[in-house]
């Protein structure tokens, strides 16, 4: 049994995961127990009475069943055996979690999209959508003899349907004929590109089912493409300073966007005031109740678009580009809209490359605590498997710049 814990930046998941051992590694994954706290509230006792409430109403049959491994998934940079979880300006230190649990031997900590890039190979079918006509190799048919297919606890009703995006109304000038090709190295599910916006932006590249980077390209400079996105960068520079893709590609991302729509309008400003949060302003887009706020949707599922096919030209993405995060379940049929895959293909003499590149969508806002339990895994493999051919070498997964946070563990 592992243990699997994901500290998000508004949200944090713990769930026990049992799974079958054979030949070729772990399979019929499933979360047995499952809780959730409000990330600002929470503290490492809330573990403690998790495990101990989950193993005395379901106790071990046998010692092999007993929990052998944990895994932490974090939403922040990690360095020097802590976690700086930046939107929660909070400090996980490490040998403190080693401390509290004596008695789980082997326990791995990593930035959450990086996990998120774990999950793709652990996950049900289920929670994963193709919005290309020809989907990611990694969506192989037999994926659910790795994963299992369990209803897994708490996941997101997903609105719309779960097929392929409309692309009638692209324009000529963005052809998608080639978006039914295969990637180049068609036998080869990797590499896959992940992106993902939540309370913040992340992003991470999977090489292999068991060996992911992390990336800090979410704060790289954000680009605008047309005049009214100078617009937006300009009323974000003035607001910031410096204008990340974390500024835009977010929830609070969100918000800003609709703020700088609120001023472009100033005649209809007070009709559009008080600013909705960012779940308020999805649902009310989908529902077609809030003109502004379908505005707002629009210009972020067309920015999403190009960043997303930035990434995969960035990594030569191959095996795909991933749409993860708390936002994607909640705007899954905005997604599926010709807007997100016309932003994703506008790219010049490149158009071609892109267009071969296939994309998908995480439909649970658990991706992060299923690739946590897929890396407690591997790293307590011991020999490692052929399935995970990557023995990870420390407790700590990656590595990241530092920054200024006052440290206050988390206890």
């Amino acid at each position: 049994m592992i243990l699997a814990v994901d500290i998000g930046g508004t949200k944090t998941l713990a769930a026990l995961f049992e799974y079958e051992e054979t030949s070729q590694g772990p399979s019929s994954w499933r979360p047995t127990h499952l809780a959730r706290w409000p990330s600002r509230d929470f503290h490492l006792e809330f573990i403690t009475d998790f495990l101990t409430n989950s193993l005395k109403a379901h106790p071990p049959k046998s010692q092999s069943q007993a929990v052998k491994a944990a895994g932490f998934s974090l939403a922040g940079p990690i360095l020097n055996d802590q976690c700086r979880l930046v939107n929660l300006e909070r400090t996980l230190d490490f040998s403190k979690v080693r401390q509290h649990f004596p008695q789980i031997s082997s326990i791995v900590f990593a930035n959450d999209v990086l996990a998120t890039a774990h999950a793709l190979m652990v996950l049900p079918s289920s929670s994963i959508v193709s919005l290309t006509p020809q989907p990611p190799l990694f969506m192989r048919a037999d994926r659910d003899s790795a994963a299992g297919t369990p209803d897994t606890p708490g996941t997101p009703d997903t609105p719309g349907s779960a097929g392929t995006p409309d692309t009638a109304n692209i324009s000529d000038n963005t052809n998608t004929a080639n978006m039914t090709n295969t990637p180049t190295s068609p036998s080869d599910p990797f590499p896959i590109a992940v992106l993902a916006p939540g309370t913040g932006l992340g992003q991470s590249l999977l090489l292999s089912p068991s060996l992911a980077l992390e990336s800090e390209g979410a704060h790289t400079d954000f680009a605008p493409r047309t005049e009214q996105e100078v617009r937006l960068w300009r009323f974000l520079r003035d607001r910031f300073g410096h204008v990340s893709y974390e500024r835009v590609l977010s929830g609070p991302g969100l918000h800003n966007i609709y703020s700088f729509l609120v001023q472009e309008i100033p005649a209809d400003a007070a009709r559009y005031t008080p600013i909705p949060s960012p779940p308020e302003i999805t649902s009310h887009a989908l529902a077609g109740r809030c003109p502004l706020c379908q505005a707002s949707l629009d210009l972020f599922i067309e920015i999403l678009g190009a960043q997303a096919g930035n990434l995969a030209l960035q990594t030569m993405a191959t095996g795909g580009v991933c749409l993860a995060g708390g936002i994607v379940p909640h705007i899954l049929p905005a997604l599926q809209h010709h807007r997100f895959l016309q932003a994703f293909l506008d790219k010049g003499r490149f158009h071609t490359v892109v267009s071969q590149i296939p994309i998908a969508a995480v439909c649970t806002d658990q991706a992060a605590l299923w690739g946590a339990a897929s890396l407690a895994y591997i790293n307590s493999s011991s020999p490692p498997t052929s399935h995970f051919p990557h023995r990870i070498s420390s407790s700590t997964v990656s590595n990241s710049a530092s920054g200024s946070f006052a440290e206050i563990p988390i206890s």
